[in-house]
Order: structure tokens, then sequence, then C-alpha cells
């Protein structure tokens, strides 16, 4: 915790490895867009304090609570009731690479006959894209990467999120231009577009309504909600297009297309997984719905589990590994720097609805406790007789595709 209050530049950036005496806590606070609101600091939040030459920084934990170090132990407190300084105010901590200076990355990015997509990284200390032997420096060291295909001609493209401009907008910064026509600089974005003040958003990138070109969005990690937006790059412009509440505190979120419909849906990786504390959990969303996860093998509550895959500290990385039009799952292991990958998972809904699942659900309606909307195949509110038919031609129709003529 002592870091926090004495260690963060000026410019609010990344925390150096010494103190710098003569920065304060308050300068920090600026840089970080310091607030003082009649509410208690919300969870995650750094908590300021003015004391002595230095200042004194807490980490919120919610309902009031702070740890924080006041002398050589870490205490929790309410914080305003520490009587350790005067309070301040509270700032989000600037939004950093997830693990120690890399983001996993992926996509198509030399536009493959077999539609395969490839594992790549960005390193926020050099400002550099890497995929197999190729790297490209764009962007700048607090930038947050995103990759798609932004001009829909079957090929993803690099980009960046800054999530706070010197104006307090957050910006995506795009090339329109191949990967395979990069030189070792990308030198300025071909497309800037404009997202409103929302430095603390986990930027996300997908194809909402299936009509070839990637768009934009972000995931707030406060209030568990995806807020995705239309990308318009004849206006340079992104209009709201839908937000999905999903996930829980601490989720990882990730984009995918499940049912190789070319729509892309949600999901949110958690780790450790609650019920196996030894891995991890890939939740699935699909069409969109938000609420719950609705893929997976259905257990005897009638109700999919999450998927598991990989170690604890792994971080997610998602992609078409197959080609076969659906995204599989994968993650990252920092230790070794490897990906590890599994084009089986998730399965493809498509290939038939759980016939099982939906007796165990029968009878269920929209709102209930039992209600999965996997399960209602015709989407009418009610699970019953119809779907169960509608599940059987679906199963039937996936089979005779099998069969070659």
């Amino acid at each position: 915790m002592r870091f926090v209050g004495d260690t963060y530049r000026k410019d609010g950036s990344d925390p150096t490895t010494k103190p710098i005496p003569q920065d304060t806590a308050k300068l920090a606070a600026d840089a970080l867009d310091l607030k003082d609101t009649p509410h208690t600091p919300p969870r995650g939040a750094y908590v300021f304090y003015n004391y002595r030459k230095e200042g004194h920084v807490g980490l919120s934990v919610g309902d009031s609570w702070i740890i924080h170090v006041p002398g050589r132990n870490v205490k929790k407190e309410k914080y305003d009731q520490i009587g350790f300084g005067s309070y301040i105010g509270w700032a989000y901590p600037p939004v950093t690479p997830p693990i120690n200076n890399i983001y996993p990355l992926s996509g198509n990015m030399y536009g493959s006959a077999d539609k395969k997509d490839i594992t790549g990284v960005f390193n926020s200390s050099t400002s550099k894209f890497t995929f197999g032997s190729k790297s490209v420096q764009f962007g700048l060291d607090t930038d947050i990467p995103v990759v798609g295909d932004w001009d829909s001609d079957g090929t993803d493209e690099i980009g960046v999120f800054r999530p706070s401009d010197d104006k307090g907008l957050s910006k995506f910064h795009l090339v329109t231009r191949n990967w395979i026509d990069l030189g070792d600089e990308a030198g300025a974005a071909d497309v800037c577009v404009d997202f409103g003040p929302y430095p603390t958003n986990v930027p996300i990138t997908g194809d909402w309504d299936g009509d070839g070109d990637d768009d934009i969005g972000g995931f707030n990690p406060e209030k568990n909600i995806f807020y995705l937006y239309k990308l318009d790059l004849d206006t340079l412009s992104a209009k709201s297009y839908k937000d999905v509440p999903f996930g829980t505190t601490g989720d990882i979120p990730f984009i995918g297309d499940w049912d190789r419909d070319g729509k892309d849906e949600l999901g949110v990786f958690r780790s450790p997984y609650l019920e196996n504390p030894h891995t991890n959990a890939f939740y699935c969303d699909r069409e969109l719905t938000g609420d719950q996860h609705e893929l997976g093998e259905i257990v005897t509550d009638g109700k999919p589990k999450p998927y598991t895959y990989g170690d604890l500290k792994d971080y997610p990385v998602i992609g078409d590994w197959d080609g076969d039009g659906d995204d599989d799952i994968g993650i990252y292991r920092p230790h070794n720097k490897k990906f590890c990958t599994d084009s089986t998972i998730p399965v493809d809904p498509s290939m038939g609805a759980n016939i099982i699942a939906i007796i165990l659900t029968y009878g269920s309606y929209k709102g209930d406790g039992d209600y999965n909307p996997v399960h209602d195949v015709n989407s009418d509110g009610v699970i019953d007789l119809s779907d169960v038919v509608g599940a059987l031609k679906d199963t039937l129709a996936d089979l005779l595709s099998l069969i070659p003529l």
C-alpha cells in the first residue's frame, strides 16, 4: 500500500520504483481527476488526504471502508474517521496494463483465407504491437490497445483507446491501414473517434449488428455494464447501440461470436472460479441479453455451468483459432509468456438445443428463477412444447447438413 501514497508521478502515470518526496498526494489526486462528491468513495478508488508534506492515500474497499498504512501496518477504517490527515476526495486509479506491461491480443491480421485468428501482444513500455515476427509502434505508453476490422475488408487492424486527453475526453485512435502494409511505426491514426469522459472504462470492440465491420464500446468495471456503440467512419463518430449488464465485481470483459451468426456477443472472465478455486471461469452471454451465463453444460438446476480453463494468474484471450466461424477461448500465461487456446470451447449452441434441459425448465416464464432464454427456442417468453419441437427440428436440420450429398 505504501507506494500509493508517495510514488505516483505528478502526471498520474505508472508508479515508479523509488519514492519522490517532492510529490504530494494532492498533486497525484489532481492528475487523476480528483472527485470530492457527497457520496462515499466507490470500491477500487484511491482516497486522498492532506497530511504533512507528502499527503496520504488509502484504497476504498466499499461501504465507506478503506485500507491504508498510517504506520507500519495496514489498517481498515472508515474513510472519514481515520484521524490521519484531512480528507480531500477520491479518484480512480489510472487504467494500467494488466500483466507486466503486456496486453494479450488476437486477430486475423493477415486476412488469411482460413480466417484463423493469431495471438499477439501490445507492450505498453514501448507502445508496440507484435504479431509473429513483426512489431509496429503506435500510440502512447498510457494507451490501451484494441484490434478490429474497422473497414469491412476481412482483415483486422490495430488501434488504441486513450482513457483521457487534455480535455478529459476518452478517444479511440484507429488505424485503417492493414497490418501487412505498416512499417516499424504506424504514425498518426487514420481515424480518431470521441467516446466521452470514460477514463475508467475497459475498451471493447466487436460487430454488434453483423454488418461486417467492428464497432467500439466500453465495459464499466464498477457497474458491470457493457456500453456498446456503433462506429461510423464516414462521420468519425460513434452512437450508442445498447447497454448490457453482465458480470460482477472483479470480472474481466471479453468479446466473441459464440454461434457463427456474424454478430459478436459478450463474456466475462472470473478468477478464481468459486466452485473450483484452482482454475478460472468463462461466462458467456448470448444475443446481448445480459444478466446470466447462457452457454455450456446444463446441470441439474437446468442452468449452464461456466467454462473452466487455465491456471490462476492467467489472462483471457478470445479468437477463432480453427477458422470455423465461431470464436473460442484461450489464456495468456504471464510467467512464461505463453498462449494456450482451446478451439472446442464454447460449444456452438446452433448445433441443437439441449432437449433434456428444455424439459427440466418446461413451463417457466421470462422472469422466473428457472427461466433460461437459451431454452426458449422461439423467444416467446415461455418454455413450452413448441420449444421442444423447435429444438428437435434444429437438431435434425444440423444432422442432415452433415450428410454429404
